[in-house]
């Protein structure tokens, strides 16, 4: 394989398919980047074996051919590199020979026989949807997947398809979130999948802000097509809660919340914290809110916001890290709160966006 690519595009597309390497593999073939010169392009292959990312780019092939490279030092050297053309050229044991202006290079490949072959996939079904949609669902729920490996089907994100509707949905058990769009394409019957958290991650890395994305799946995969990159995954298996049973129907009071003012109170009364489940009290009264939060070991903050707030005075107790994630990754100005009391459900929401959560029981 002999090619050349310029510095700058290759380093777009290392940037793209690099992440998913596992760094921890007990594979060494995993730690590489599958390698294809060919009509004038090059085709650059990484995959956990849960995730599989291929990217393609234009090149100057003078022998075409298929190699291997070690990602971490490729993207490491690319991106060092000050030229703008850097010349590739593999031998028949697999290594890598890499010119850029006065530097040289000299990297160590396995052979590629060796790189797991692709995923077999049929798929059954089809969404496209808009790009800037896709990553607005994402950071709207994905801080609310579980991590628990007793319960692997929510250490994903649920989506839906029903009456023209696409929803995303998280839940770790203590709190809900949900987000709605309206796709360009979808199927008539209703579908669902549960997308992993580091797909969704790696999803989004990928995706920009103009065009759309198609989303092609079946039972166990999906296949997410981008032009000149395509995301391939595994999808979790099982049967995800019916979340909406826990969406109360009614709330007694409500007010709109800011998100940049939340955003700054949260954090300046978060600092005396020091647990990780720390908590944060909300006082609400006449046009106002009072927030607080104490530590044994620190000491307390306070602070007070002016709302347009008319109910009755009440207070109510949140994990301050639960109350403060919507409003950080909310594509949003503000909120609105809803409670019935404070030991129900509390919302947040706005338009196709809410969010579920639990009080913690004052003491």
């Amino acid at each position: 394989m002999k090619c050349t690519v310029e510095k700058s595009k290759l380093l777009e597309h290392l940037q793209k398919v690099c992440n998913v390497v596992d760094r921890k593999t007990a594979m060494p073939i995993l730690n590489n980047l599958y390698v294809e010169a060919k009509d004038d392009t090059l085709t650059l292959t990484a995959t956990n074996l849960e995730i599989r990312i291929t990217t393609t780019l234009r090149a100057k092939v003078e022998i075409e051919g298929i190699t291997t490279i070690p990602s971490k030092s490729l993207l490491a050297l690319v991106s060092k590199l000050k030229d703008k053309e850097i010349e590739f050229e593999s031998n028949e044991q697999f290594h890598t020979a890499i010119k850029c202006g006065n530097a040289d290079f000299f990297l160590l490949g396995i052979d590629p026989k060796e790189f797991p072959e692709l995923f077999e996939f049929e798929p059954e079904q089809k969404v496209c949807v808009q790009q800037s949609d896709l990553v607005k669902m994402i950071d709207a729920v994905s801080y609310a997947c579980s991590y628990d490996d007793s319960r692997k089907i929510l250490k994903g994100i649920c989506f839906t398809g029903k009456d023209g509707i696409f929803a995303a949905a998280a839940t770790d058990s203590k709190r809900l979130a949900v987000i709605e769009k309206t796709p360009d394409e979808m199927p008539e019957e209703f579908f669902n999948f549960v997308l992993p958290l580091k797909t969704a991650i790696e999803t989004k890395r990928l995706l920009g802000s103009d065009g759309t994305v198609t989303l092609e799946l079946n039972s166990k995969m999906i296949r997410i097509d981008l032009g000149n990159t395509v995301l391939m995954s595994k999808l979790l298996e099982g049967s995800y809660p019916n979340y909406q049973n826990i969406i109360p129907a009614s709330f007694k009071n409500e007010v709109v919340l800011q998100k940049k003012e939340m955003i700054e109170s949260l954090d300046l009364v978060g600092i005396p914290l020091t647990e990780a489940n720390g908590s944060v009290t909300l006082k609400f009264g006449s046009e106002e809110m009072e927030l607080f939060a104490q530590s044994t070991a620190v000491g307390e903050g306070r602070d007070k916001l002016m709302l347009p707030y008319q109910g009755e005075p009440f207070q109510v107790v949140f994990n301050l890290s639960y109350l403060l994630a919507p409003f950080k990754y909310f594509h949003g100005d503000a909120l609105t709160m809803k409670i019935n009391d404070p030991t129900s459900p509390v919302m947040l929401t706005n338009g196709d966006f809410l969010y579920i959560v639990m009080p913690i029981r004052a003491k």
